[in-house]
This record gives structure tokens, sequence and C-alpha cells, in this order.
């Protein structure tokens, strides 16, 4: 399924504008400011039901206005249209599908889309939360139970922080620590489950992902390639946070878990066999090329597993390599549908590869 028209009302800065798309490539031409990323961003919206921005809805609404709502048509592989629209307020959104509602886990069975940002190409030697952040793009678009254990996740972490802060009485943690344990152990292993699929493909280029969860041991208990069994995951997590029960109260905040996680990279450096971590001894270049390949090895994983390919979006991403890592982006894309933004038309692609729309 593609997709093949997309209809903004009220979003950002456009009041209402219409935007066609190919099957194949498309390009977003325009000056800085004219829209192009906020154009991604809806797309990516509809799809994952946030703002890659990690922002409020209300900073999405256009200037005085109370609800914008976008429209997207698709084409599936018989040809026959389908009719995605998505009303946002700042106290909520609403999805319809071909006129029905549709809850967003219900959604991800028809379509998803993934996007590689500028930001992205700091993924090895930016913070932790860049990473941790692609390991659940990832799950989120492949498992709907996913995306469902982490917004669950998430509430039960902000809810066990502020029991911390008020004092952490006894009977009320028991509780916050059992869901935190249940839903934390459940996110460990999923990532775990991940790392092991994307190493399938990245050992292609010789690449290889270690995880590195929180806390740290667990890495070193459970074989590294192998699966990690819930239960005793759980067992774990529940020894250590027992362990730090004291500590945690006095500092007020929680101190192990999936949102402590991270990853490493591990690759060759020139004619060297030897891995190394990319992070550490990799050049700028040498850890671009790596971050391609990672998001190439993203987006083969779910294209192999699921019954579409997720739409592929790009922002302003050539401005940010020079040319020959530029030329490598280019050649390492799949001819599926993508849409890509750019002030330029890049040096390194054809103006007859791609659907060209200006603004």
């Amino acid at each position: 399924m593609w997709l093949e028209k997309l209809r903004l009302q009220n979003f950002r800065n456009w009041q209402e504008k219409d935007f066609s798309f190919h099957q194949g490539w498309n390009l977003i031409l325009g000056p800085n400011g004219s829209g192009k990323s906020n154009l991604l961003e809806a797309i990516y919206l509809l799809a994952q039901g946030r703002s890659p921005r990690q922002i409020r809805n209300s900073s999405l609404l256009r200037y005085q206005t109370s609800v914008a709502y976008l429209n997207a048509w698709f084409k599936n592989n018989q040809g026959a249209q389908q009719q995605l629209s998505l009303e946002l307020r700042r106290g909520g959104k609403k999805y319809t599908w071909n006129q029905k509602t549709i809850t967003l886990p219900a959604l991800a069975r028809h379509w998803g889309a993934l996007i590689f940002l500028p930001r992205h190409l700091f993924l090895l030697h930016g913070p932790p939360q860049l990473r941790r952040e692609f390991f659940d793009e990832t799950m989120s678009i492949y498992s709907p139970l996913y995306r469902q254990k982490l917004s669950a996740y998430n509430h039960v972490l902000r809810q066990r922080n502020a029991w911390l802060k008020k004092g952490g009485r006894e009977k009320e943690g028991q509780f916050w620590n059992e869901k935190l344990i249940e839903l934390g152990a459940f996110l460990i292993c999923q990532r775990q489950f991940l790392r092991q699929k994307l190493n399938q493909i990245l050992a292609s280029w010789n690449l290889k992902l270690e995880y590195c969860p929180s806390p740290r041991f667990l890495s070193q208990i459970f074989p590294p390639e192998g699966n990690w069994h819930l239960d005793e995951v759980a067992s774990h997590l529940r020894e250590k946070l027992h362990l730090l029960q004291e500590k945690e109260k006095l500092l007020q905040q929680t101190l192990i878990g999936p949102q402590r996680d991270d990853f490493v990279l591990w690759g060759p450096l020139g004619k060297e066999k030897e891995l190394k971590n990319l992070t550490l001894f990799a050049s700028r270049g040498q850890q671009r090329l790596a971050i391609i390949r990672l998001k190439l090895a993203q987006l083969n994983w779910l294209r192999a597993e699921l019954s579409f390919a997720p739409l592929l979006l790009l922002d302003d991403l050539f401005s940010e390599l020079d040319p020959a890592h530029q030329q490598a982006l280019v050649n390492s894309f799949p001819r599926q549908q993508l849409i890509m933004t750019a002030v330029q038309l890049p040096p390194h692609l054809s103006p007859s590869a791609v659907n060209i729309i200006k603004l």
C-alpha cells in the first residue's frame, strides 16, 4: 500500500493544502521555513500517533486554531483506494479508517512510516535517548503490543517517580514496583529480540549491535545472541529494585529499567578485521555510513516481517552529508515509496528518478 494523496488543514504553517505523491521516490523542494519538515511530520503523525519532535498536540495546530484535520488516501496492491483521517485537538486525537473509528494499534496492521532526521546522524555519539527511540520506533511498527506496553510503562514510570518524591510509602510502592517489573521485563526481552534480528542483517556489512540493558548485568547473565525469558528477567529486576530501594527514595527517581537502556554499534575500521566500538574509534564519516546501514537494516527487517513496506521519510539529510555519503544514501535505499526533502536537487539524484514537488 502506498500514499497517493495528503490533505492538511490547520496543521503547523498549512491552512489548507493538498499534496500528491508517486509510488516511487518523491522529492519535496523548497527554501528553509517553507514547511517541508512539517509535511513529513504530518505523515509520521498519521502513522505513529506522535510527532518525531516529541512535542504536544497544541504545538501542531496552526496559530489561533483549535482543531487540525489530516486526511490521507492510499492505494493497496489491488488498486483499491483506502482513506485515513486524523482529527487533532489540544486534548487528543481521533483516527478513522475508511470512515470508521480505528485505534492506533489496529491502524499499525495497515501501514507505518519510518523517518530519518538530521539528528539521527548523531545516533552513535548522541544521547542514549536517541538510541532508545530507534528501538522503540522499530518495535512499535512491528508490534502493536509493544507500542501499548511502552506507553503503559512510561505511565507507570511517571507514577512511580511521583511516589518516590512523596516519600515512598511501602504499600503503594509494591503496586508500582510490580507494574514496573512486569512491563519493563517485556520491553527488555523485546529489545533483545530486535537486537538479534538486526544483527542478522548487519552481519553482511560486518557490523554488530550490542544491547546494553538496565541493569547492565543482564547482558552478562543471559546469552548475547539468544532469547531472554520474561520470568527470568523479571526476577532479576525485582531483586535489583529491592537492593536500590533506599537509594531511589533518597534520589527520588527510578534508577533501573528500559528508560536507561543503551546500545553500542561495533564495526571494522579501515582494513582492520577486529570490530571496534564505532562511537569511540570511528571518524564522523565512518559513523555516518554505519548509521545509514543501521537504518537500512531497520527498514529491511520491517519489510520482511510486515505485510507492507513502511513509507520512508528523509528530512533534509543531503545538506548534512558530504558528496560520498550523499551517494551512499542514494544507493542504499530500495525502490519503494520514499518521500524526502531538500532545499535544492541533490547532485547525485537524477530529476528523472524522482517525482519533484516544489513548495
